[in-house]
């Protein structure tokens, strides 16, 4: 990971703990969502709270969970809105964040100056049973709280004054102004601070989530299928990792194998996918892309003595005349589609490892649904790195440790050169 963090590729978007006061209000967040502690005095968190040097003292990523059907998070800082989730439990956990600390902002910056705060996400199950669960739910509820009385007080205070505001001599009420000094003693004068937190509702289209070792829920926004006429129930759609569970399916729910060779064709028909001519000709550096991708792959894995990254556009000519027998078939049938489009000819027919490599989400779905479906296509096409590192980030930094020194060396390259790092 060296390199990676030297570029700035990893670690870079966490927030450092790293005192006494900030370790101690992340583990009485612990304690009040009942999950293990750390023993940690300096670790990271990202925008969910989540930390991978903890992670690795519990020897357990998914320890901000009670089950993939109840995450939570810990929010120490309003500093932890700018940093990424790097360990998601679902596609949608970076909305359902930003709109906690959109939503109560003011109060996160009050809390937060002195206790941390918990966040519990309910959906109304305990555990999903079966994939199919995944279709039950729409809407969640986002609980903020904190592991003390800091809310409670808030309110006992906000009762007094209010009372000493109402009550005629109430200056009078020796009672009342012992409360209330008491009270200011404990939490300090509240009246120009926002402690207090709001329960909030979040909605959900498609998204995936690892649970029963990954799926994707794809569903068309509701907008999208009353305009269309589609029949909602048909624009629901499983898609396993794990293909044994295609065999869950329902009358009216598809299951889709990620495996399955005619998933493209599928999600294609459905209108999830496109792959217009239009849009290949208004986008031919993406082909250009994918075209040196592939190169890159042949070399990195079949020659990783070579340093295909330090390759300019001579070398790449000399590299393809050398390998031409060797390198992969699809190479050659994107370099025709490439010169078909610059020359307005009409394409030929794209046989599936093209259609996979060139599709790309429909453009009237909604951006959650379109980034899912990103997500799934750097399933689809292992060798799509900057795909994957912006779609899939667990799964590029889990690949990127099997990576020899030349990918790795790639990786840091292209990523570097095409990723515009926020």
């Amino acid at each position: 990971m060296k390199q990676l963090i030297e570029n700035g590729l990893f670690g870079s978007n966490l927030f450092t703990v790293n005192t006494p006061v900030l370790a101690n209000r992340y583990r009485e967040c612990q304690r009040r969502l009942l999950i293990p502690e750390t023993r940690l005095e300096t670790f990271q968190i990202d925008k969910m709270g989540w930390s991978p040097q903890i992670a690795e003292e519990l020897d357990k990523d998914d320890y901000l969970c009670h089950g993939f059907a109840n995450p939570v998070a810990i929010i120490l800082t309003i500093e932890q809105q700018k940093c990424s989730v790097h360990f998601p439990f679902h596609t949608f956990d970076v909305e359902l964040l930003e709109s906690i600390y959109e939503t109560q902002r003011e109060a996160i910056i009050d809390i937060t100056t002195k206790t941390g705060i918990c966040v519990d996400v309910e959906n109304g199950m305990l555990d999903y049973g079966s994939p199919t669960d995944l279709l039950l739910f729409r809407h969640f509820q986002i609980t903020c709280s904190t592991p003390n009385e800091l809310l409670k007080l808030t309110a006992k205070q906000k009762s007094l004054i209010t009372k000493f505001l109402s009550k005629e001599e109430a200056w009078m009420d020796d009672t009342i102004i012992e409360d209330l000094i008491t009270s200011a003693k404990e939490i300090g004068d509240i009246r120009r601070r926002k402690f207090q937190l709001t329960t909030m509702p979040f909605n959900v289209s498609s998204f995936y989530t690892r649970a029963f070792g990954g799926v994707f829920v794809l569903r068309e926004p509701l907008q999208t299928q009353k305009q269309t006429g589609n029949d909602a129930r048909k624009r629901e759609v499983l898609v396993v990792k794990e293909s044994g569970l295609t065999q869950l399916a329902e009358e009216e729910v598809e299951i889709l194998s990620l495996a399955s060779s005619n998933l493209i064709s599928r999600l294609l028909a459905l209108g999830f996918l496109e792959l217009e001519e239009s849009y290949l000709k208004d986008n031919i550096d993406m082909i250009d892309e994918k075209l040196i991708d592939i190169l890159a792959h042949f070399s990195t894995t079949k020659l990783p003595e070579l340093d295909f990254s330090s390759m300019d556009s001579i070398g790449l000519k000399k590299f393809v005349i050398k390998h031409k027998n060797r390198i992969p078939h699809i190479y050659y049938e994107l370099q025709k589609i490439r010169n078909r489009l610059h020359a307005k000819s009409r394409l030929p027919k794209l046989s599936k490892p093209a259609k996979a490599m060139l599709v790309y989400p429909s453009t009237h779905l909604d951006e959650v649904c379109k980034r899912t479906l990103h997500h799934l296509l750097t399933e689809i096409n292992p060798i799509d790195i900057l795909g994957m590192y912006r779609y899939n980030k667990s799964k590029f930094y889990s690949e990127y440790l099997k990576f020899n020194p030349t990918q790795k060396l790639w990786a840091n390259h292209m990523i570097l050169k095409r990723y515009k790092l926020k």
